[in-house]
C-alpha cells in the first residue's frame, strides 16, 4: 500500500471520527423517540461505558464508548491497558420494541497496544452487528461484534511505523457484551419469584493483583546453584472469564461450579475450577433483589505448567437485581488469594525434583470488581 493511499485513508478516518461524534449532540431533538441509556460493556479486548441516543429515525441510534482497551492483558502480554473512543450509527434492521437487531458503520480512535503488545495509536473505520433485549425495570443486555479496520501508529526512535491494526480484527470474532439503564422506556414490572432448581451464568471481572514470587537455592548433581529471585510485592492488572452451573436446593443458598480463564500477569495465566457458595440475604422488594454472600474453593491450573497447580480462594459481596423470574444480574467484589509451588529450573531449563529444589513459591492476592448474568 503506497504512502499517498494510506495518508489519505488516515485523513479520512479523522474526519469521519469527528462528524460521527458530533452527531448525537443534536439528533434526537425532533424525533419520535426519546431513547436514552447509560451503562457498562466490555468482553476479552475492551471495558468501558457506553451511551445510547435515539435518532431522528426510529429504531435507528447513535452509540458512543469510552473504554479501556485491554487487549492481551488477560493473557499476559501487556501489562496495562490502553484507552480508545469509538462512536458507531446502528440502524435497526429487525425486531420489536424489547428485542432489536441492529448493524452500522463507525470509527474509532486510541492510544493501544496491538496484537504484537507495542502501543500506539490507532484510528480506524469499525461496522457494529449485535442484538439488544429490554427487559422488564428498564434494564437492556446486549451482545455485539465490532470489526474495525484501520491504522496502527507507533514511535520508534526518530521514525514512526504504521501498519495495519491487526487487533482491531479480531473484534470480528470476539464478541462485547453490554448492561444499561434506559431512561425514557416504558417501565413494566414483572413478578420474579422462580421455582428454578438449575442456573447457568456467565461473569466477568477487572482483577487487580499484587503477587511475591521467591525462587532460592537448589542442589545440583555436581554441587549446588545458588540461584536467588526475589519479586517484591508488585501490582499486575489482569481479567477473568468464568461460566457456571449451579444448584439452587433453597431459595437463599446456591452451589455452583465454574470453569474459566485468568490472566494474573505476563507469564502466569490460569485456568480455573472452583466450587461456589452463595448465601442470599432477606430480599429487599416484592420484584426480588437482595444482597448475598460467596465462598469460592477450588484450583487454578497454569497454562505452562500443568503439573504444579495453584490453591485458590475467594470470598465475595454482591447484589443481585432480578430481571425477569428467569433471569438476574448479579454486581460484586471479591477477595481473591493464590498460592502455589512453581516449578524450579536448572542451567538447561530442566525442571528441580522437589527433594533438591529448597524454596520456591509464589503468592497472589488482590480484589476482583465484575458482573454476571445469570439465566
Amino acid at each position: 500500500m503506497n504512502r499517498v493511499y494510506s495518508l489519505r485513508l488516515l485523513r479520512a478516518c479523522v474526519a469521519l471520527l469527528a462528524i460521527m461524534v458530533s452527531l448525537p449532540l443534536s439528533a434526537g431533538q425532533e424525533g419520535e423517540s426519546s431513547f436514552r441509556s447509560l451503562g457498562f460493556a466490555g468482553g476479552v479486548q475492551s471495558l468501558g461505558i457506553t451511551y445510547n441516543t435515539a435518532s431522528d429515525k426510529s429504531p435507528n441510534f447513535h452509540s458512543i464508548n469510552l473504554f479501556l482497551d485491554i487487549h492481551g492483558l488477560g493473557w499476559g502480554k501487556v501489562n496495562e491497558p490502553g484507552g480508545a473512543l469509538r462512536y458507531d450509527y446502528n440502524f435497526g434492521i429487525g425486531g420489536n420494541e424489547r428485542l432489536l437487531f441492529y448493524a452500522g458503520p463507525g470509527a474509532m480512535a486510541g492510544y493501544v497496544a496491538d496484537s504484537d503488545g507495542r502501543f500506539g495509536v490507532a484510528l480506524g473505520l469499525s461496522a457494529s452487528l449485535g442484538l439488544r433485549y429490554l427487559f422488564p425495570r428498564n434494564i437492556s443486555l446486549g451482545v455485539s461484534l465490532h470489526p474495525t479496520l484501520g491504522y496502527h501508529i507507533r514511535r520508534e526512535g526518530e521514525r514512526f511505523h504504521m501498519h495495519i491494526y491487526e487487533a482491531g480484527l479480531w473484534h470480528s470474532v470476539l464478541p462485547e457484551i453490554s448492561v444499561s439503564y434506559c431512561f425514557n422506556c416504558n417501565k413494566i414490572e414483572s413478578s420474579t419469584s422462580s421455582n428454578r432448581k438449575f442456573t447457568f451464568s456467565l461473569e466477568s471481572a477487572f482483577a487487580p493483583s499484587i503477587y511475591n514470587y521467591i525462587q532460592r537455592m537448589y542442589f545440583a548433581e555436581d554441587g549446588y546453584r545458588n540461584i536467588e529471585e526475589i519479586n517484591a510485592p508488585d501490582f499486575s492488572p489482569c481479567g477473568e472469564l468464568l461460566l457456571s452451573a449451579g444448584w439452587r436446593p433453597t431459595d437463599s443458598f446456591k452451589l455452583s461450579l465454574l470453569l474459566g480463564y485468568a490472566g494474573i500477569r505476563r507469564d502466569t495465566r490460569l485456568h480455573e475450577i472452583l466450587l461456589r457458595g452463595n448465601w442470599y440475604l432477606r430480599e429487599l422488594n416484592a420484584s426480588g433483589d437482595r444482597f448475598f454472600l460467596s465462598l469460592d474453593m477450588g484450583c487454578g491450573l497454569n497454562a505452562s505448567d500443568w503439573g504444579h497447580p495453584f490453591a485458590l480462594g475467594k470470598l465475595g459481596f454482591g447484589y443481585r437485581l432480578a430481571l425477569t423470574n428467569q433471569s438476574a444480574l448479579e454486581f460484586f467484589l471479591r477477595s481473591h488469594h493464590a498460592f502455589a509451588t512453581p516449578a524450579l529450573h536448572d542451567d538447561t531449563g530442566a525442571e528441580v525434583p522437589a527433594d533438591r529444589a529448597l524454596r520456591s513459591r509464589m503468592y497472589i492476592t488482590g480484589l476482583s470488581i465484575g458482573a454476571a448474568i445469570e439465566l
